[in-house]
């Protein structure tokens, strides 16, 4: 049986971010997590279903490629998929990728 799981992960094998990102207080009320590619992969596996999927730099290709994404397609697809870079910038700003998650239409758990 699968376990709760974040239904709007951000992908990403920088530790400092992992660290930042899962402390934020707004992070669990989003449904959001941040993942390695690893353990986005292992809840793929088990059957988990993201909402969305925020990728940072490069990581995620392998999230991508297993649940059938394609950014050169106009194909409808049932996750939502957004990139954020971190390359350029100099500090983790956790509130920049949470914009990233919550998109259009977006309304915290719990609230409304």
């Amino acid at each position: 049986m699968l376990e709760l799981y974040p239904t709007r992960p951000v992908v990403s094998n920088n530790a400092a971010l992992l660290a930042s990102y899962n402390a934020h207080p707004d992070s669990p009320l989003m449904g959001s997590q941040c993942l390695t590619s690893d353990q986005a992969l292992s809840l793929l596996d088990k059957g988990a279903k993201f909402e969305a999927i925020v990728c940072i730099d490069k990581d995620g290709e392998e999230v991508l490629n297993k649940i059938g994404h394609d950014a050169s397609s106009d194909v409808e697809f049932d996750t939502r998929v957004e990139y954020f870079s971190m390359e350029a910038a100099r500090d983790i700003d956790v509130d920049a990728i949470h914009s990233k998650v919550k998109g259009e239409n977006f309304m915290l758990y719990g609230m409304g």
